[in-house]
């Protein structure tokens, strides 16, 4: 008997609340054994931890020819949307357009990554646990998570509904607002233009 709707959408609430779950219950695990305050040092010595040039895909990784071209012509305007079919490789050519906006564009890049679902979010970051950078460089917000940017943290995957409430003052407080890249994924569930 196939998937309904309904089985779809159940699952999904089911996988969201099991990884909200193991994330909670990692954090305090993580969180019995520390403080909870951040240290100036500590703060330091995670800033130096930082990657002078990010590697967000595998080293292995090679684009399509499409995303090669893609990627040059978004590195000079700098913006745009992509249309693929699902598994077209949309994600890593948002991770190849991040990874070379820092290398080429802004040593100091921040990354907002937006997703419809929290699902989305632990997926996207499980993806940049394959990084060079630091585990403390990528936060979440939503799903029960909240982060900030500030040493070290560079990447925040937000889910939709928090990033409207939540991000426009996290942004405006951290002051990096000419140093941030904003990839909306399903940008279609986010009242694009253009989907």
């Amino acid at each position: 008997m196939p998937f309904t709707s309904e089985d779809q959408l159940q699952l999904l609430k089911l996988l969201a609340r099991r990884s909200i779950a193991e994330r909670r219950a990692k954090a305090a695990a993580d969180a019995s054994g520390e403080s909870a305050e951040t240290t100036d040092e500590s703060a330091a010595e995670s800033a130096a931890a930082l990657p002078t040039s990010w590697r967000l895909l595998p080293e292995s990784a090679e684009l399509f020819p499409w995303q090669t071209e893609a990627l040059a012509t978004w590195l000079k305007q700098r913006r745009g949307t992509v249309k693929v079919a699902t598994g077209g490789g949309k994600t890593w050519f948002a991770l190849a357009a991040a990874q070379e906006a820092q290398r080429q564009l802004d040593q100091d890049l921040r990354v907002v990554i937006v997703v419809p679902t929290i699902p989305l979010m632990h997926q996207w970051v499980d993806d940049l646990k394959n990084s060079n950078l630091p585990p403390e460089a990528i936060g979440m917000l939503g799903g029960g998570q909240e982060c900030h940017f500030g040493e070290p943290v560079r990447i925040v995957v937000a889910v939709l509904n928090s990033a409207r409430r939540l991000l426009p003052n996290i942004v405006k407080k951290a002051g990096i607002t000419k140093h941030l890249l904003l990839v909306v994924d399903e940008c279609h569930r986010a009242h694009a233009k253009e989907s």
